[in-house]
C-alpha cells in the first residue's frame, strides 16, 4: 500500500436486501392444500399477463403462523437498523394478499412492485430448466439470455440499474424469496415450449390496523 496513505476503510452502505429460504414438504402440502381449494379471479388487481391467477386463503393463519412471522423478524434483524436500536419488537402485520399464479408458455410478469410493506414469492411448480431455456434458438447468442427467470431489479448507491436474476429449474420448487413490497421491482420473464403451468404464490404483508396502538417505530 502507498506509505502516504494510513487507515484506509471501506464503507458499505445498508442498501437493504431480500431474504432467501426453503420451505420443508410439511409446508409445501399446506399450500398445495391453498392451490386445490381455489379462489377468486385475481387478473385484474395484479400486473402478470397470464392466463390464470387466483386469490388464496390462509386457513387458520397457518402459513403465517409457522412461516411468515419468523421471516418478518429475520428480516428486520437483518436489515433495518430501527429494529436493531429500539427496543420496539412488536409492530403488528398481517397477510392481506395472497394468490397463487398459473403460467404458461410465452406468459410473462412485466416489471412491477408491490403493495404493503413485505412481499414474498414460492416457486410451487417449475417445468422448464434455465439450462434448456437459455439455449433456444431466440435465446442462444445473446448477451443476456433472460427465458424462464426471475429478476430483482434495483439501483445501486450511485444509481446505476442493477439486475439479480434468479435461474429457474425444478430444483427451485419450495423457495420463498421474502423481500420489501414497495420499490424493489421484479419481473418474470417468459418460457417456452413446455405443456405444462409454471406454479407460484406470492402474497403481501401490511401494518394490522386492527391491532395497531402504537407508533410505527420501523419504517422499511
Amino acid at each position: 500500500m502507498n506509505s502516504n496513505l494510513s487507515d484506509v476503510t471501506p464503507f458499505r452502505p445498508d442498501c437493504g436486501g431480500w431474504l432467501q429460504a426453503k420451505l420443508n414438504e410439511t409446508a409445501m402440502k399446506k399450500l398445495w392444500e391453498y392451490i386445490d381449494k381455489g379462489g377468486k379471479d385475481s387478473r385484474e388487481r395484479l400486473a402478470g399477463n397470464i392466463s390464470t391467477s387466483f386469490s388464496l386463503e390462509d386457513t387458520d393463519n397457518w402459513f403465517w403462523k409457522n412461516v411468515l412471522e419468523d421471516l418478518v423478524l429475520t428480516y428486520e434483524v437483518s436489515f433495518n437498523p430501527a429494529f436493531k436500536t429500539t427496543n420496539y419488537h412488536s409492530v403488528p402485520y398481517c397477510l392481506l394478499d395472497f394468490w397463487a399464479n398459473k403460467s404458461k408458455a410465452t406468459e410473462f410478469n412485466p416489471l412491477h412492485d408491490h403493495a404493503g410493506v413485505y412481499s414474498f414469492v414460492v416457486w410451487m411448480k417449475i417445468p422448464t430448466t434455465y439450462k434448456e431455456q437459455h439455449e433456444l434458438p431466440h435465446v442462444k447468442g445473446t448477451n443476456a439470455p433472460s427465458a424462464s427467470d426471475f429478476v430483482f431489479v434495483y439501483h445501486d448507491v450511485l444509481g446505476k440499474t442493477r439486475t439479480h436474476h434468479y435461474l429457474l429449474s425444478p430444483e427451485s420448487e419450495g423457495t420463498i424469496l421474502f423481500f420489501p413490497a414497495q420499490g424493489l421491482g421484479h419481473m418474470v420473464y417468459p418460457f417456452y415450449e413446455s405443456d405444462e403451468d409454471r406454479v407460484t404464490i406470492s402474497g403481501n404483508l401490511f401494518y394490522d390496523t386492527r391491532q395497531a396502538q402504537f407508533s410505527p417505530l420501523i419504517s422499511v
